[in-house]
């Protein structure tokens, strides 16, 4: 996270794990239902952008474990994620040569 409190991992089993920055302690998994490929926390690192292969990313509330938007729109796996240092543009890349943004508050496309 931007903070520095916190890191996510996640893989082919579907699920996103985030540790306290020193590794030791665990505090969420996240069951994001597909492949997670990318991964981005939003400023506050309370927050965090998954993207997988269901051709969507979402953004989780990493304290109630449970999204909050989601970013849709690619015709094919999202590939990879990135936030504005001030948090109000998410941008998802696909293996459908797309890029798109939105403002992950609502999940609403800006452009593509």
């Amino acid at each position: 996270s931007s903070d520095g409190a916190r890191i996510a991992a996640g893989g082919a089993d579907k699920k996103v794990r985030v540790y306290a920055n020193d590794g030791a302690k665990l505090e969420a998994v996240l069951d994001a239902g597909t492949p997670v490929t990318a991964l981005a926390f939003l400023p506050g690192g309370t927050k965090l952008l998954v993207a997988g292969g269901d051709r969507a990313a979402k953004v989780w509330d990493v304290t109630e474990k449970k999204p909050v938007a989601e970013l849709p729109g690619h015709g094919l796996a999202v590939l990879a994620v990135a936030v504005t240092e001030d948090g109000k543009v998410a941008f998802t890349g696909a293996a459908d040569n797309a890029v798109r943004a939105f403002d992950p508050a609502t999940g609403k496309e800006l452009w593509k």
